[in-house]
């Protein structure tokens, strides 16, 4: 199992979320897989659960990130060479959050959105369970 952390920031803590939220959340889905993928050997048809969070203001239901998220979603998950095959997209979920505080700090500026991206390789997993069941360790 694997978890891929990703954010975007803005400069002036004033600014409100960009314009351009399709193409940065695009951004930010592409970095998560590719971070897995490097770290881990696990793809993005492993990935299960995908979570955005983002700094919530009264009045916003964040309808316009959940299409920027469904949008990035459908375009690496159905990129070529696979775009032909029909493939499971991970859950996702949009998270609301007061403030977000990162330790260390990723970048400069402020953060306003953050991607988690949870993955696991569930036939390894099935079988090291199989293997390991019912076995006690002897001291």
């Amino acid at each position: 199992a694997a978890v891929a952390f990703t954010t975007a920031s803005v400069l002036h803590p004033t600014e409100s979320l960009p314009m351009h939220v399709d193409s940065i959340v695009l951004e930010m889905i592409d970095s998560a897989v590719l971070s897995l993928e490097s770290s881990t050997g696990l793809g993005k048809f492993s990935a299960l659960h995908i979570r955005l969070f983002y700094i919530g203001t009264s009045g916003d239901d964040g309808s316009a990130l959940r299409s920027a998220l469904n949008m990035a979603v459908g375009c690496v998950w159905n990129s070529k060479p696979y775009s032909r095959q029909k493939h499971q997209v991970p859950a996702l979920s949009l998270v609301p959050v007061e403030a977000m505080a990162l330790s260390p700090s990723l970048s400069p500026g402020s953060t306003i959105l953050a991607i988690q991206m949870i993955a696991a390789d569930l036939v390894h997993m099935e079988t090291e369970m199989w293997i390991h069941h019912n076995r006690t360790t002897s001291d």
